[in-house]
């Protein structure tokens, strides 16, 4: 089914390899935008429950 879908979108097996590879993948692209290695001073800290504050 699935190859049958990207048979029909034309991508090839590697789609997903060729997408991330210029940018990443997520965690890469966080800790690079607002994480320890980036150059902002917004810093990601740990998910907090939607019933906490802050």
């Amino acid at each position: 089914m699935l190859v049958r879908a990207l048979s029909r979108l034309r991508l090839d097996n590697r789609w997903m390899l060729n997408a991330t590879k210029p940018v990443g993948n997520y965690g890469q692209m966080c800790e690079r935008n607002v994480g320890q290695a980036s150059t902002g001073s917004c810093s990601a800290g740990p998910m907090r429950r939607g019933t906490e504050p802050g």
